[in-house]
């Protein structure tokens, strides 16, 4: 190895783990200082030739760490410095300027690695490393990718989708850096972008699984549920940083970039690649899978007679691989320690309340339940999200496919008024004349015979709304659900109380419904029921006066049927106590219905009201009215007998043609 002595400038204190892991190297000093103070930057470089900078973006944030990036650089010269290495991200915003690969902590370090590239000398040497998650993080505690144990399955939950991740090696890391202070003839001026592979969790949970023979799993998961789940989504990214400043980034705005980036480099052809060739040449030995990694570190793990990577996954035993985590997200800037920061004069953002909006693709159909889902998270969450630019970023983590080009075209000119931007897009994805279709189509809803309430309701409902209900009376909005119902529900619900509150209205029919489906009335049977009652066959024997009930040809086994009982059609709603019909339903028994006219029958219609009768709460199907006669034949009457197989049959029989009454 070469004698020389290279000086890493960070924040590490002289007696924490790190620093007694870099004092075994031997021919190390440690000065104790921070990266964001001048005098401690010139101490750390003076009398060195080279220097390796890795500023911690999470301390202070993006917009710090640019600043005191162009210093430590500056200063690195300044103090005779003469071969710079610097601990790079990948720079995806730049690609195309796209806001959803945005990523303070990548774009902070991304951009200055250009900048020095461009400012070296003729007397200094610049090289860039550029890495990318360390696998490590994959089995460590408090990272953005730690998994955990689901009923005995090592399972990560992450927003990756069908990407993947260019996870990097900290033992190659080591390697990569050497050779680049060695070889300032060949890497000066470069940047060495490295990684183990373009690995996907599915292929990750296969290795773990192989290597340790315990069940793993991935499991993708939407970005909003994934944040949910994160304590911190809220916080500053750099927790340093001032919360109130416009170029602070939260958890969720940084790490939302960071997932979307890997979404988008599966097998190496996305927004970040790596030439493997040119690693394998630098560093022939190095980490190439998963699977080799998970062996190294199994083995390390039994040499010091440390527990396994499953056994320290159930027992919440893993290390701490990130410097923000030991920290605690406490680590100082300049000479304050956080919390004296934030005293003065810091006011902290609100918490969001609401979750995020589910994604929209450009579908019309959910464009409306969309645009309310966003005007509510603006007024309630607005100022917890920031200022407009970064509630249209918002917005454009909530759009999916071609709606994304209106966000882009938006920040593009400046057009950053979140409702304008709402109200641009209603333009292209809302309905005209919305509200008469959906009316229109709650006309023609209807239960399938098959079809359960419960999950006939939320259509009913979607329709219900979209036809703008909400000023609509509580009888018309019965009147259109009853008349939904298919006949299988309805024969069943024809001894019930009736009320007059929409909603008891619903849960009483889903009451029903459940029990016709825990005793399987769901099923062919009830099709065989409804063509018996078209065809005037029924479960009750008609008489002239009286019916016996029967037991049903479809009676389960089990069920028990009553005897036969011989009752008055006047008595026919109190069996058994059930209550009776409707008071003026029975009043109307054998009376016609007046003629009216079209007009008339559209009004009703409009009003969800009977066509017949005119009533609420009342369909033509159980209209106790016969069928009006049309003025040219009103000398013709006949007379009409009055037990219910007559009612039934006058209306499943009304002449082809007859405009009166009917739907």
């Amino acid at each position: 190895m070469s004698s020389r002595r290279i000086f890493v400038v960070g924040a590490t204190a002289p007696k924490s783990s790190r620093a007694r892991q870099l004092a075994d190297l031997g021919d190390v000093e440690f000065i104790e200082g921070t990266f964001a103070t001048e005098d401690d930057l010139r101490k750390g470089f003076s009398g060195y030739w080279g220097a390796f900078v890795n500023i911690d973006g999470f301390n202070c944030g993006e917009k710090t760490e640019t600043y005191w990036t162009i210093r430590a650089y500056e200063l690195a010269i300044e103090t005779g410095i003469k071969f710079f290495v610097f601990g790079n991200l990948d720079y995806v915003y730049k690609s195309g300027y796209d806001p959803k690969f945005r990523c303070g902590h990548y774009d902070g370090k991304g951009r200055m690695a250009e900048w020095m590239l461009g400012q070296r000398g003729s007397s200094d040497g610049v090289s860039i490393f550029t890495t990318g998650p360390y696998i490590e993080m994959a089995v460590s505690s408090k990272t953005v990718m730690t998994p955990r144990v689901q009923d005995g399955v090592v399972t990560w939950v992450v927003p990756l989708g069908d990407g993947a991740v260019p996870h990097v090696s900290l033992d190659d890391c080591e390697h990569y850096v050497r050779w680049l202070f060695d070889h300032p003839e060949r890497s000066d001026g470069m940047d060495l972008e490295v990684a183990i592979d373009h690995i996907s969790y599915a292929d990750l949970a296969a290795a773990f699984q192989k290597v340790t023979g315990k069940p793993a799993q991935y499991i993708d998961t939407p970005m909003s549920l994934y944040f949910e789940h994160l304590p911190i989504s809220n916080e500053p990214a750099g927790y340093n940083a001032d919360p109130n400043d416009p170029a602070m980034m939260t958890v969720r705005e940084n790490f939302t970039g960071f997932w979307t980036m890997w979404r988008n480099s599966g097998g190496n052809k996305g927004v970040i690649k790596r030439d493997y060739a040119l690693l394998d040449e630098i560093h022939p030995k190095r980490i190439r899978t998963a699977e080799e990694f998970f062996r190294r570190e199994e083995e390390r793990r039994r040499s010091l007679g440390l527990e396994n990577l499953f056994e320290a996954i159930q027992n919440n035993g893993l290390n701490l691989i990130l410097k923000l985590g030991e920290d605690d997200w406490k680590g100082k800037l300049a000479s304050c320690e956080p919390a004296a920061v934030a005293n003065v004069g810091v006011q902290q953002r609100p918490r969001r309340r609401l979750k995020d909006s589910k994604p929209f693709s450009g579908k019309k159909s959910g464009w409306t339940s969309f645009r309310l889902e966003a005007e509510n998270v603006l007024a309630t969450d607005g100022e917890a999200i920031g200022n407009a630019t970064d509630q249209l970023r918002t917005f454009y983590t909530w759009l999916e496919g071609k709606p994304t080009n209106f966000v882009s075209a938006s920040i593009r000119k400046r057009a950053r008024d979140p409702l304008a931007f709402l109200d641009r897009l209603e333009a292209v994805y809302g309905e005209r004349d919305h509200k008469q279709k959906a009316l229109k189509t709650l006309r023609e809803i209807r239960q399938g015979e098959d079809e359960t309430f419960a999950a006939f309701y939320p259509r009913f409902e979607a329709e219900l709304n979209d036809a703008g209900s909400e000023l609509w009376t509580e009888d018309t909005k019965i009147n259109y659900l009853q008349g939904a119902l298919n006949e299988s529900l309805k024969s069943r619900l024809v001894l019930l109380d009736d009320t007059d509150v929409y909603m008891d209205f619903a849960r009483q029919r889903e009451k029903i419904s459940s029990k016709m489906e825990l005793l399987g009335q769901w099923k062919g049977k009830i099709k065989d029921e409804g063509r018996k009652r078209r065809s005037g066959v029924n479960t009750l024997k008609h008489g002239s006066d009286s019916h016996s009930p029967v037991a049903r040809e479809d009676m389960m086994k089990w069920e028990p049927t009553e005897p036969p009982v011989t009752v008055s059609v006047a008595r026919i709603g109190n069996i058994a106590g059930y209550p009776s019909r409707r008071f003026e339903d029975r009043e109307l028994l054998g009376k016609r219905a007046k003629w009216v006219t079209a007009d008339e029958i559209q009004h009703h219609r409009e009003e969800g009201r009977c066509l017949r009768c005119g009533r609420s709460r009342c369909r033509i199907a159980t209209c106790p009215l016969a069928v009006p006669i049309p003025p040219k034949d009103r000398t013709v009457r006949q007379p009409i007998q009055v037990n219910r197989a007559a009612i039934e049959e006058a209306t499943d029989s009304e002449p082809e043609g007859e405009e009166q009454g009917k739907e």
